[in-house]
């Protein structure tokens, strides 16, 4: 008995000299949970945030005085509840009013943030699904990164095919070729590599787009003005037309194939 008076005379509570870098928002609460698991555990104090170990409030049935055991755990658990407390921005506080432990706090957290968290996925995964190129290639897969980034940092990480799966599916017509010629081997690349090669694609469809402006500007301002000026730009036009764009989707067509025997080598490249 006198051991167990001195034990606990000597109890000396673990206090919390630093805060929480990170305060607790709507958005941060798997990076938030790490660093306060790491005090946690750093200083023991695990059977708080789970409720273990309570000791029996009272001396005994018989007396009612708090036991020093008890009153020495709830000294530590005030201490840990209000450095939980103070890590929380102000809308996360208001949902903590009314609990009176730590244990309380921890699973209101795991409760909320459970739900939050199946919803943010699925709303991620839909804009995953739904996201479209209406801007250069760069911005798109900056944009498609920050979703995937999103989905890692709630704890449903995407796979790299899944990744790229997205990326191609929200390509407009122009990069079909690109995308059959892809689409076969998708276990051959990664990300990085199939968003080198969507930019190498885009500048060359701007080169394309540049020389058959310069060739379009030369064709209607070239032909001079007089009586036969009318049929003259009409054949020009139609010369135009027809032979060098003509050419040049037939061009279109023989890189296309060579691209398929690109990948076609790269996969055999990769095989052996």
């Amino acid at each position: 008995s006198t051991m167990a008076s001195n034990t606990s005379k000597q109890f000396s509570p673990q206090t919390f000299s630093t805060p929480i870098s990170i305060k607790l928002d709507e958005d941060n609460y798997l990076l938030w949970q790490q660093q306060v698991l790491a005090t946690i555990r750093s200083l023991k104090l695990n059977k708080f945030i789970h409720g273990d170990d309570v000791p029996a409030k009272y001396m005994s049935t018989e007396n009612k005085d708090l036991s020093e055991d008890f009153l020495n755990y709830e000294q530590q658990d005030q201490l840990l509840m209000a450095w939980l407390l103070a890590s929380m921005t102000p809308p996360i506080l208001t949902k903590m009013v009314g609990l009176a432990n730590s244990y309380q706090i921890w699973k209101r957290l795991e409760v909320y943030y459970a739900s939050q968290t199946r919803a943010k996925i699925r709303k991620l995964k839909v804009q995953l699904r739904m996201i479209k190129k209406d801007k250069t290639i760069n911005e798109y897969l900056l944009e498609i990164k920050k979703i995937v980034d999103s989905l890692a940092a709630t704890g449903s990480t995407i796979s790299d095919e899944d990744h790229i799966k997205a990326i191609l599916d929200g390509l407009p017509e122009e990069f079909d070729a690109f995308v059959t010629s892809d689409t076969s081997r998708l276990d051959l690349y990664s990300v990085d590599d199939i968003e080198a090669l969507l930019l190498a694609q885009e500048e060359r469809f701007e080169k394309q787009r540049k020389s058959d402006t310069l060739v379009h500007a030369h064709t209607t301002s070239g032909p001079s003005q007089g009586s036969n000026s009318t049929y003259g730009r009409g054949k020009s036009d139609s010369n135009f037309r027809g032979g060098y764009r003509g050419g040049y989707f037939n061009t279109r067509g023989n890189y296309n194939n060579n691209r398929g025997r690109f990948f076609n080598g790269r996969g055999s490249s990769r095989q052996n």
